[in-house]
């Protein structure tokens, strides 16, 4: 058998994505955000603080309201990521952080808000323990998607 070997981020990844916080950081603080860690995790979170070394960035998160959650899932406690400057896919705008391989924020006060109504939905019922849900709570965030918002449907 071959042996793996972890490869760690340059200096340019480190520094590319540390422009990218430093300009998005202050509108990341000022927005709720839906959370989505697969495959059962959807939040409303903000933003508290975010650090740095020069393999990851770490975010501190408070959670505002766990929409989907497993049993026994404490909102009161925050969450912390961390993720690697390197990560395949990653993506950092001012409206999102990308992280396929570990989690996804959607930044923006429309989009958290079209996350509740959509929660508060007989279909959001319905597809509680289906796989589709998160994708669904993360298509909130586009608004060319139409989803039930009547809390009667």
């Amino acid at each position: 058998m071959g042996s793996a070997q972890i490869v760690w981020p340059t200096i340019q990844q480190m520094e590319e994505g540390l422009v990218a916080i430093k300009r998005y950081e202050p509108v990341w603080r000022a927005s709720p955000a839906l959370l989505v860690i697969k495959p059962r995790l959807g939040l409303i979170v903000s933003l508290k603080q975010v650090e740095h070394d020069e393999r990851y960035f770490v975010l501190a998160i408070a959670v505002q309201e766990a929409i989907v959650a497993p049993d026994g899932f404490d909102p009161h406690i925050p969450v912390t990521l961390r993720c690697v400057w390197n990560q395949p896919y990653l993506s950092l705008g001012v409206d999102h952080i990308s992280a396929p391989y570990s989690f996804y924020l959607h930044f923006g006060a429309q989009g958290v808000q079209r996350a509740r109504d959509f929660s508060a939905t007989k279909l959001f019922g319905k597809l509680r323990n289906s796989p589709a849900l998160l994708g669904l709570l993360r298509s909130c965030f586009n608004s060319n998607v139409q989803l039930p918002s009547d809390p009667t449907n």
